[in-house]
């Protein structure tokens, strides 16, 4: 991955999280910080290679950790927001009950 497109997925990510409108984002800690830092490391002499390269396995470290973070509350929503029946317990874990008919009186 480039670093420009590392820099984008990780300000993506980074938006989906936060609450503040695109307008205020731009002005947050986060976003001045990411920038200030991609900004630092962009130009690096022969000598300072090696802060670049941990700078940037650093990045993407904190971009999966956030797409992790962002999958993980989607699975949350999906699976745990109310308590399952038992055919939908039973479909989780790919059995099916047999179908019940009840006699009328």
């Amino acid at each position: 991955m480039t670093n420009i497109a590392l820099l984008r997925s990780l300000l993506k990510e980074l938006r989906k999280c936060s609450s503040a409108p695109q307008q205020q984002f731009t002005q947050s800690p986060f976003y001045k910080y990411i920038l200030s830092q991609f900004r630092r490391f962009d130009t690096t002499t022969e000598q300072q290679c090696s802060p670049k390269h941990e700078s940037i396995q650093v990045a993407e470290t904190y971009l999966t950790l956030l797409k992790a973070v962002a999958r993980h509350r989607q699975l949350v929503n999906t699976y745990k927001c109310r308590e399952k029946t038992v055919s939908e317990a039973a479909k989780l874990v790919g059995l099916s009950l047999p179908a019940t008919y009840f006699e009328e009186k």
